[in-house]
């Protein structure tokens, strides 16, 4: 399952709290370009000073503006979580996945017969 999604991704974006050396790796052994913002540490000059080359890397290729995007995903899966529970009932992963692609198709579905239900509205005013 890692390998299917894997093939499908190219960029990861995420929040502060997933950034580790490993999880750069792990993204960059299946080619996906990670946009995940450094954490700020406490640090003495010395460490500073002594900064990892790879940490100063990756702050150059973070991209600010594509990680802004996360936005977007964040706040539609908010409003799915808002209108059909933030909750799965299954125990396996496979059913698991079913049920989120459900309740996506299912909150796809309530958008766009409101989109209809609005359009009809304007029409008839």
């Amino acid at each position: 399952m890692v390998s299917e999604i894997a093939d499908s991704l190219r960029t990861l974006l995420a929040d502060k709290g997933y950034d580790s050396a490993s999880n750069r790796k792990h993204c960059r052994g299946y080619g996906i370009e990670p946009h995940i913002p450094l954490r700020e540490y406490e640090q003495t000059r010395a460490q500073i000073a002594a900064r990892h080359s790879k940490r100063k890397t990756e702050e150059k290729l973070f991209n600010k503006l594509l990680h802004n995007r996360r936005a977007l995903i964040e706040s539609v899966n908010s409003a799915i979580k808002r209108t059909l529970g933030s909750y799965v009932n299954n125990r396996t992963a496979s059913n698991q996945q079913k049920q989120v692609t459900i309740k996506a198709i299912s909150y796809n579905i309530e958008h766009i017969a409101r989109t209809i239900k609005v359009s009809i509205l304007l029409e008839l005013q």
